[in-house]
Formats: structure tokens, C-alpha cells, sequence
């Protein structure tokens, strides 16, 4: 139920089961989709600052869909 969880919640699911795969690039491109700058760093952190961004966002609109 999207009004449920929202488009965040899934994009976060995705984008945690995706962490495997992920290489400087991929993370660079997504974080520029969200309009993040990713500071130098490991991948990891990478992953993180990402991660966190998404879980703002989910936070925010389950917020508002209520």
C-alpha cells in the first residue's frame, strides 16, 4: 500500500538490497539524483550518507500522507 509506506520506503528497500553491487560511480550518480554531494570518503560512508537521505525523505512524506 504505497499511501502505506510511500515511494521513499521503497526506493530505500531497493536501494539496501542493491549494496553488493554498488561500486563509487553507481553511488555518485544516485546521490546525484537525490541532490546529495558525497564528500570524499570510503564507499561505505558512501552508502550511509545515502541510506540516511533516503530514510529523511521516508520519514517526511509517511509524515505527510497521514
Amino acid at each position: 500500500d504505497l499511501k502505506k509506506y510511500g515511494v521513499y520506503h521503497d526506493k530505500r528497500h531497493i536501494f539496501s538490497s542493491l549494496e553488493p553491487y554498488l561500486n563509487d560511480t553507481m553511488l555518485n550518480n544516485i546521490a546525484v539524483t537525490l541532490d546529495l554531494v558525497l564528500d570524499e570518503g570510503s564507499k561505505e560512508q558512501h552508502f550511509e550518507t545515502i541510506l540516511n537521505c533516503l530514510e529523511t525523505h521516508e520519514h517526511y512524506e509517511c509524515n505527510r500522507l497521514r
